[in-house]
């Protein structure tokens, strides 16, 4: 492995990367739950990153059956990931054409020694 394989480092807030951390979770379960029906198998993704601006972009994919609707309009883990979401302040969008795709775009912030936004 070279070195230009590796990840580089993302500094986020300690409150955005919960909320970050509780969205994936709640997608992967969603994406287990609903997206593979009848032992269909599929793939899940990833991805971390920062976009042209800097701010932090994560974007989780399923090759699934996808979604019907968009934030707000779904179950209960579609609601949660929209709370979460809000709760930081980080814009999210939803694909649900072939599979699904979220990504998650988070505002730009300096952290402070405690983790939490100034």
């Amino acid at each position: 492995m070279c070195s230009s394989d590796l990840l580089q480092p993302l500094s986020v807030a300690r409150d955005d990367a919960v909320a970050v951390g509780l969205i994936a979770n709640e997608f992967m379960t969603n994406s287990f739950k609903h997206a593979f029906p009848a032992g269909k198998s599929g793939e899940i993704g990833i991805a971390l990153g920062r976009d042209e601006r800097g701010r932090v972009r994560v974007v989780l994919t399923d090759d699934g059956v996808g979604r019907k609707g968009t934030h707000g309009t779904g179950g209960s883990g579609v609601d949660l990931i929209a709370s979460l979401a809000t709760q930081v302040r980080a814009r999210v969008d939803w694909d649900g054409g072939q599979g699904t795709r979220l990504a998650i775009l988070l505002p730009m912030s300096i952290p402070s020694a405690l983790g939490r936004r100034v």
